[in-house]
């Protein structure tokens, strides 16, 4: 009786976020339910059985010509498709949701209550293409990389990373230095990890060079046509191709990206048929750019992928600490001497839609006036935000 008295009395001297903190195979922004439970097999979106094989022929991302692989660097041009095909991360953001990613490196995620802390527990099964396990210490060694050589970018998005503990070979732990970031976590989580006993001897702030990278994801890298095209062949004995965040995914054996120092001669080539994809960003562009008998005769399809999904905002962003710009009535009426409607039409051929949401086409977008809870939510700034 008084060592279970004694063992009840530990326990309850223990900090609350240990008791209540619990590992979850995925993280959302706010810790609500994510759509997809534990033990889900696949995504909604893909084909479980989609066959192997074939190949695509693609262009790149990027424009202009390539002068290193890694896309991971302020320097140069890398290879954006780099990040997913050849280094798989901790854990995978899904297409149909908002913000929400499931456990891939990371078979177990672990956030404190309090959001002081994420431990992320390592799948045993994870190897990078020599054979290698994925370590905790990868985990760190890639953070610690990515802050002081990696782009600008990391170093502003991870400022709140107080420490980074490794505690076993599996299992990494983040300290924040606050608590106010709600996707720090989630951002963390979608990190790739790259492999220490490979880049410690290699110069990574000035991109690696064209060598093939030591990889962890579905692809490896089969060659490279400096600065013109990189190839990729799936890995047939990839340790993640059965886990549900990856199956019906990455169905191709062998991938190529094609670059281009010119959009107008990219959009050329694929009209006679010397690669098979280009996602096309210039609205002018998608509606004549590929004008010609391939588009007529049904060899090249134009086509507006997954018009559902969320979009991203775009607009003019008002310097709230400029005095002239905190009337909102000045701000009002500088936005009402942008005519869209008539740019739409005569600039960009009817194709942008007008943006009532900085989260278009998603749960968290507005559709009507609040409801009684949110309501109960507003109710403090009543008087300060419209009625």
């Amino acid at each position: 009786m008084l060592l279970q008295r004694a063992v009840l009395f530990w326990l309850w001297l223990l900090p609350s976020p240990v008791l209540l903190a619990a590992v979850q195979p995925s993280l959302t922004v706010y810790g609500e339910a994510p759509k997809y439970p534990a033990g889900f097999q696949h995504f909604d979106y893909v084909n479980p059985d989609a066959p192997k094989g074939g190949s695509l022929r693609r262009s790149s991302l990027e424009s202009g010509p390539f002068d290193h692989l890694i896309p991971y660097t302020d320097k140069g041009t890398g290879v954006a498709d780099i990040d997913g095909w050849l280094y798989a991360p901790l854990a995978y953001r899904s297409k149909d949701e908002p913000y929400t990613v499931y456990g891939l490196v990371a078979e177990g995620l672990e956030l404190a209550a309090d959001r002081s802390w994420l431990r992320f527990y390592l799948n045993p099964r994870a190897r990078f293409d020599d054979g290698s396990p994925i370590t905790a210490q990868d985990v760190r060694y890639t953070f610690e990389l990515l802050m002081t050589q990696g782009s600008f970018k990391y170093r502003q998005q991870f400022a709140d990373v107080a420490e980074v503990q490794v505690e076993s070979p599996t299992q990494v732990r983040f300290v924040f230095k606050n608590s106010e970031s709600r996707t720090l976590p989630l951002d963390l989580a979608s990190l790739p990890v790259l492999p220490e006993h490979w880049w410690s001897g290699r110069n990574f702030a000035d991109g690696g060079g064209f060598e093939a990278p030591l990889g962890s994801g579905p692809y490896r890298v089969s060659a490279v046509d400096a600065g013109r095209s990189v190839d990729f062949e799936r890995v047939k004995d990839w340790w993640g191709q059965d886990l549900p965040a990856v199956r019906g995914r990455y169905n191709f054996d062998r991938l190529r990206v094609e670059f281009f120092a010119d959009t107008d001669v990219s959009r050329q080539i694929l009209k006679a048929g010397g690669y098979d994809y280009n996602r096309e960003f210039s609205a002018t562009g998608y509606t004549i750019g590929y004008a010609g008998a391939a588009l007529e005769q049904g060899r090249l399809v134009r086509e507006h992928l997954a018009p559902g999904s969320a979009l991203g905002a775009q607009g003019f962003i008002f310097n709230l600490q400029k005095p002239q710009f905190q009337d909102r009535r000045v701000r009002q009426a500088i936005a009402m001497l942008w005519d869209f409607e008539w740019s739409n039409r005569q600039m960009m051929r009817s194709l942008y839609l007008r943006q009532q949401s900085f989260f278009s086409h998603s749960e968290l977008a507005a559709a009507a006036l609040p409801d009684a809870e949110e309501l109960k939510i507003l109710e403090p700034w009543r008087g300060q935000v419209p009625e």
